[in-house]
């Protein structure tokens, strides 16, 4: 029998996060894989739901459609705990606080704010902040056998060699929560080179102390670290290439596919370190089984959970898979556009390249708006797109040697049971399919349409219509630009 499914039977967890991606994941193989007593989920209130419909609206999601079929019994072990993490004790009540204290055995931490683009205060109020609350909490559970922190593979990231261990941190927890409750917004983002350091935004900084903080002050708390790297879609379960965001990489080939993103600055020739989301999922609960038993002291409960390095893809790669697949399998509903995607790493060719595939596209559409009386709304959405892709060019320019020591051998003593369930082994990726289905999966579970195989014909038809209109577009632009600019100047 499975080590880790007779781990978690008849074990109440509780999980912050489970609305997420990864949470819905790890709901979704406890449920389905394992028979624990009962999943206690932290879930911010909504006025006029209640938990009941808060349950009903969680598990509408497709993600949950294997498990309602194989096990339909499984709503009575899920509860919800109304709270929030960027809150004083969480938000919970004392009553609830009782209730999670007296019968709680594991704790899954995955809940965060994950906006790389973030002001401060409301990234240290719930990553930081409620990380704090937790071990808090945690302190009081009297059964509690582990604690396990989702945290990032990049909370080091100004190392470019990342073991799994902890590095020096120029800033201390205390000093930054006192920066933020002291300072405004303004005065923080005056101060915000002093207060990063080398990390490139605040998500990446607080996840560095969370892990200071959880590994430094856990006072006796059985503990363990997952980082995984950038999460993409689903592997194989319990669908493949179910994705429900669009953060970091799903964000710029949802782009690419709908038109709005030409150019990234992104350095083709680098490795791109890319897990699918439902290995990390069991390789979560993999290391949060493992680390509940009895380890020696010298043992560090940290876990990469990234790709091997001879097998990483580069992002070239990554895009010539995607551009494979794109002519075969598209969506009707939407105008046919070629996958093509221009990676350019150099800062100032790539401005230039913005200016010309996004701003002005986006100031001409405005300006076509005005004429007819709508309201421009073009140029604000360039300049989320702008943040966006600001904030995810510093780890597409940049390589990483990251160490898996820990999480390779966790893997190796797993019986063949567990690895058939708990599949987190990234030697067994097969690249191009897995993109090929991430792609797909962008256009059914973001887009929400039917993907369609569209024969070569149909591809070279489509792509010649949409050239004659790209034709027009631009020799449209041309055309304006040199009537009212380029003339008066001659003359």
């Amino acid at each position: 029998m499975s080590a880790i499914c007779s781990f978690y039977k008849d074990k109440t967890i509780f999980l912050t996060g489970g609305t997420g991606f990864i949470g819905k994941l790890l709901i979704e193989q406890l449920l389905r894989k394992t028979e624990p007593k009962r999943i206690y989920l932290l879930i911010r209130q909504k006025k006029g739901l209640t938990s009941d419909a808060r349950i009903e609206n969680l598990f509408q999601d497709v993600v949950f459609d294997r498990l309602k079929a194989e096990r339909s019994d499984f709503i009575g072990k899920i509860e919800i705990i109304p709270g929030d993490l960027s809150e004083d004790n969480l938000g919970i009540s004392e009553e609830y606080i009782e209730r999670l204290c007296e019968t709680v055995e594991v704790v899954i931490h995955g809940g965060a704010s994950v906006a790389l683009n973030d002001d401060f205060k409301p990234v240290i109020d719930a990553n930081l902040k409620g990380s704090l609350s937790m071990m808090k909490l945690c302190r009081k559970i009297k059964k509690l056998q582990i604690f396990a922190v989702i945290s990032t593979a990049y909370s080091f990231c100004p190392y470019t060699e990342i073991k799994e261990e902890l590095y020096p941190i120029h800033i201390t927890s205390d000093k930054l929560i006192n920066l933020v409750d002291n300072l405004t917004e303004i005065e923080l983002k005056e101060k915000s080179k002093e207060i990063l350091g080398e990390w490139p935004n605040p998500y990446a900084l607080c996840k560095a102390l969370v892990e200071d903080v959880t590994i430094n002050q856990a006072e006796g708390l059985p503990v363990v670290i997952i980082r995984p790297c950038i999460i993409m879609g689903t592997y194989s379960e319990p669908v493949p290439g179910w994705i429900d965001n669009y953060y970091g990489t799903n964000g710029i080939m949802a782009g690419v596919k709908s038109g709005t993103i030409k150019v990234v600055r992104i350095d083709p020739k680098e490795k791109a370190d890319i897990v699918p989301g439902d290995m990390v999922a069991s390789c979560v609960l993999a290391a949060t089984y493992k680390n509940s038993l009895p380890r020696s002291s010298t043992v560090k409960p940290i876990y990469n959970c990234v790709p091997y390095e001879e097998t990483k893809p580069k992002w070239q790669e990554i895009v010539d898979f995607t551009a494979d697949t794109h002519p075969y399998f598209t969506s009707l509903n939407q105008s046919f556009r070629p996958f093509h995607l221009l990676l350019m790493p150099n800062y100032y060719l790539f401005e230039f390249y913005s200016l010309l595939f996004h701003l002005i596209p986006a100031l001409f559409i405005d300006f076509m708006h005005k004429l007819l009386n709508k309201k421009p709304k073009m140029y604000f959405r360039y300049k989320k797109l702008r943040s966006f892709l600001q904030s995810v060019s510093y780890f597409g320019n940049r390589s990483w040697k990251f160490s898996n020591d820990n999480t390779v051998k966790l893997w190796n003593e797993l019986s063949e049971e567990d690895k058939r369930l708990f599949q987190f082994d990234t030697k067994c990726i097969d690249w191009p399919i897995y993109f090929s289905n991430c792609f797909q999966g962008i256009i059914i579970y973001l887009f929400h349409e039917k993907p369609n195989f569209f024969s070569n014909y149909t591809f070279v038809r489509r792509r010649t219509i949409q050239l004659v209109k790209k034709s027009i577009f631009y020799g449209f632009i041309a055309y304006f630009v040199w009537n009212n600019f380029v003339l008066r100047i001659l003359n």
